[in-house]
């Protein structure tokens, strides 16, 4: 708690409207509330979304002839019956930090 979003982050919360004078317009009304939720990703989870993306994102044309195959992104799931199909996908569980606030004009 305290810490400072990153720029992106801290600038999209806030809508920038305009009036017609071109002066930004409150995004907030008295009543309001505002919460922000950031979603970790793990090293791993990151590290197989990246491979999906890798795969998923194929741009064709002869350049295609020469690329590594198309192959199922490992998976950290396994199927205990060792005759059964093979699991795909990936299993995380991750901290989601929030904050709230509500917005009173005194």
């Amino acid at each position: 708690m305290g810490v400072v979003f990153i720029t992106p982050i801290r600038r999209g919360i806030n809508s920038r409207d305009e009036d017609a004078n071109n002066i930004p317009l409150n995004p907030i009304s008295n009543g309001d509330s505002l919460q922000v939720q950031i979603h970790s990703v793990t090293y791993e989870a990151y590290s197989h979304l990246n491979l999906v993306a890798i795969q998923t994102d194929r741009p064709g044309g002869f350049q295609e002839l020469f690329s590594t195959p198309l192959a199922n992104v490992s998976t950290n799931i396994s199927n205990l019956n060792k005759k059964g199909s093979k699991a795909v996908g990936f299993f995380n569980v991750s901290a989601v930090s929030r904050l709230g606030k509500r917005y009173i004009k005194k």
